[in-house]
């Protein structure tokens, strides 16, 4: 399987960890069956998730865009090919 690594200074690491965490919304503290409780998931593996999804976004986005414009052309190529006549 193929993977990702991303390298940064060690110094960094608290203020990559807060900055991502804070734009995507990670809370230290949730709710689970009414009792608010420290999140099972750490701010790092937040952060991991993250950028997990949003390759998978750009992935599904480019292939969307890409069946799109497939399909515009294949409509446009079946409609240039239909014979109108108006008299």
């Amino acid at each position: 399987m193929a993977s990702v690594s991303i390298t940064y200074p060690d110094d960094q690491t608290e203020r990559i960890v807060e900055a991502v965490c804070t734009r995507f919304g990670y809370q230290a503290t949730v709710e689970i069956d009414g009792v608010a409780q420290d999140n099972p998931e750490t701010d790092v593996q937040f952060v991991a998730r993250q950028l997990a999804e949003w390759i998978k976004h750009q992935v599904r986005v480019f292939e969307e865009d890409k069946a799109a414009r497939a399909a515009e052309e294949t409509i446009a190529a079946e409609v240039d090919a239909i014979s109108v006549v108006v008299d």
